[in-house]
């Protein structure tokens, strides 16, 4: 955790000064090799990074930490097959909940062997039902391939271990609102930014969903919120504008889309 809070080139430093401190106490440990090989990685350094987490596999070859951030540098560097192998060993040797599991059926799914990622996906929820992120992630997936009645049930068993959970709640309203039933969305929305009402995303969707159902002045509540919570939040800027511009107040819509433009240019496409 030390060494990938490293960001700027003097924090690498002295962080490696006080792991380097550290060593001296305790000796080698694979750990240890782990946090120098990301910050050699992170500096820049990938053949010095490379070796030290080769090293710290030499001490523990067991170690789902090594195996995981070796399979990253893999990948990075397009070694696609040598990364495959360093991630099914760190998801093979990682506790049931981990979420390097779920990482490696992503990558699964990220290469092109989907039917794979999925069978890993459901191991992972077939063998800790509590583990939240897999849920999601399925229902995610689900929702993707517009296989909404899948999407729904999957939300549902990771809503039955965490009634208020965030991202099942969120995507079960984007659920609802994809499969036209907006009411349900809007709903759903509503609860959803009562509970989290510091989420830009949510009063952005309720939005959305407002204005899907001809209710205008509800739409642009929503949305004020929005940008009150992130005033640079080009979306909701723009469809705030659409709906003054149908009320005819062009004057609202030009200033709002002026100053849009000016921090992001690409939407004047």
């Amino acid at each position: 955790i030390i060494a990938e809070s490293a960001v700027t080139r003097p924090d690498i430093i002295t962080v490696r000064k006080f792991l380097e401190a550290h060593e001296k106490k305790v000796g080698q440990t694979a750990p240890m090799e782990l946090a120098f090989g990301i910050l050699d990685y992170d500096s820049g350094d990938e053949k010095a990074g490379e070796a030290a987490l080769q090293q710290a596999l030499k001490l523990d070859p067991k170690y789902s930490a090594a195996h995981y951030t070796l399979g990253n540098i893999y990948f990075r560097k397009g070694m696609t097959d040598e990364a495959d192998k360093e991630f099914k060993l760190a998801a093979e040797l990682a506790p049931k909940r981990s979420p390097r599991r779920l990482s490696y059926a992503n990558f699964k799914i990220q290469t092109g062997d989907v039917a794979e990622g999925k069978r890993l996906m459901a191991e992972i929820t077939k063998e800790a039902p509590d583990y939240i992120p897999a849920w999601i992630r399925q229902a995610e997936i689900a929702l993707a391939e517009q296989r909404y009645d899948d999407c729904e049930s999957l939300l549902n068993n990771a809503l039955a271990h965490d009634t208020d959970n965030y991202d099942a709640l969120f995507l079960r309203a984007r659920m609802y609102l994809a499969r036209g039933k907006v009411d349900k969305g809007v709903t759903e929305l509503s609860r959803l930014s009562a509970l989290y009402d510091q989420s830009p995303e949510v009063f952005y969707q309720l939005g959305v969903a407002e204005a899907a159902t001809k209710d205008f002045s509800k739409a642009v509540t929503a949305l004020n919120r929005a940008l009150f919570l992130r005033p640079k939040y080009p979306e909701a800027t723009m469809l705030l504008a659409s709906l003054s511009i149908s009320k005819g107040d062009t004057g609202a819509a030009i200033t709002s889309l002026t100053l849009l433009l000016k921090d992001y240019p690409r939407y004047a496409q």
